[in-house]
């Protein structure tokens, strides 16, 4: 019981990532993105408005689902980290939970600016 209570932070961690993977699978493409990987044949990732990092993001995601998959878990499990983080009670599992929810109680029209 003692190691599973260590480990708790972990598991829920692990919980959210498979969960925001399953949603990666589930969500297609928006126009966006199609838009982003289209203008890539036309111009080099840093000429074309200066967000290298989100742009090399949306192409590593058009390129490989694998790699979009990961991405996108890896950047929704990161967004509730810093939420505990910036309230200083990362260590506490109750507020991932909190900050899960949070993010899962998220209207529709700004989900899908977001992340869909």
């Amino acid at each position: 019981m003692k190691q599973l209570r260590h480990n708790e932070y972990l598991l829920w961690y692990i919980g959210i990532f498979v969960y925001y993977s399953i949603m990666s699978v589930i969500t297609p493409l928006s126009y966006v993105d199609w838009h982003v990987h289209l203008s890539q044949l036309m111009h080099h990732i840093s000429q074309e408005n200066g967000r290298y990092l989100g742009n090399l993001f949306e192409w590593l995601a058009m390129n490989s689902s694998i790699l979009k998959i990961l991405i996108y878990a890896t950047l929704s499990c990161g967004i509730i980290y810093l939420c505990t983080l910036v309230a200083q009670v990362h260590k506490n599992v109750f507020y991932v939970i909190i900050s899960f929810i949070a993010l899962l109680c998220m209207p529709s029209s700004i989900y899908g600016e977001t992340y869909g």
